[in-house]
């Protein structure tokens, strides 16, 4: 996702992003939406990690702020 988001913001094309995980880009005008219209899907999305780092902090605050970021919508 990260790959395709910097591709369309240096203008190699279009991609079809999350809006509430794409928020900041459209604020900064790094992206700008192509209709008003938001698609709804039934896409789930799943974070993941190696076994050995399920206990780094860091990992769990990323984890909090993701599903936190996920919930505000």
């Amino acid at each position: 996702m990260s790959a395709l988001v910097l591709a369309a913001e240096q203008g190699v094309g279009v991609a079809l992003v999350p809006s509430r995980l794409s928020a900041d880009r459209f604020a900064k005008g790094g992206l700008v939406k192509l209709f008003s219209e938001e698609l709804t899907t039934n896409e789930s999305y799943v974070l993941l990690h190696r076994p050995q780092d399920g206990e780094r902090e860091d990992l769990q605050e990323l984890t909090r702020w993701i599903l936190s970021e996920c919930r505000a919508g």
